[in-house]
C-alpha cells in the first residue's frame, strides 16, 4: 500500500535497537499511547526501542526471546512525501520512502494517508 506523508515527523530514535532472531533481550513495559498499546520497550546491549510484542515470547520475568529480525529504525518525513508500506503493526508502518528507497523505517499511522491508485 502506498501512503503520502500528511505531517512532518522526525525520528525519535536516530540510532536504532537491531535485533537478531534467538536474542535474548531485556523487556521492559508495554507503551500506554492509545492505539500503540502493543510496543514494548527493550534493551540490548545499552540501547533502548520499542519492538513490537507480535515478535517477542516472553521467557522470564523482564526478558523475551526475539521471534524475526528487527530494526526500531523510524523515518524522518515530511508532508507529501510518498510511502510504499511493506507491513502495518500496533498503528506502525514499516516501508521505504520514493525518494529514499535503501532506506527502510517506521512511520506512524496517524501521519499518513493511504493513496488510492485506481
Amino acid at each position: 500500500m502506498r501512503y503520502q506523508v500528511v505531517q512532518p515527523r522526525a525520528s525519535d530514535y536516530p540510532d536504532p535497537l537491531i535485533l537478531y532472531a534467538g536474542e535474548s533481550i531485556s523487556a521492559g513495559a508495554l507503551c500506554t499511547i492509545p492505539g500503540w498499546e502493543d510496543w514494548r520497550m527493550c534493551q540490548k546491549g545499552g540501547k533502548n526501542g520499542w519492538v513490537p510484542r507480535q515478535i517477542l515470547q516472553i521467557s522470564a520475568p523482564g526478558r523475551a526471546l526475539v521471534l524475526e529480525d528487527y530494526s526500531a529504525h523510524e523515518l524522518t518525513v515530511q508532508a507529501g512525501d510518498v510511502l510504499n508500506g511493506e507491513r502495518v503493526l500496533n498503528g506502525w508502518v514499516w516501508g521505504r520512502l520514493e525518494r529514499n528507497p535503501a532506506e527502510p523505517g517506521w512511520t506512524p499511522l496517524e501521519v499518513l494517508a493511504p493513496i488510492h491508485d485506481d
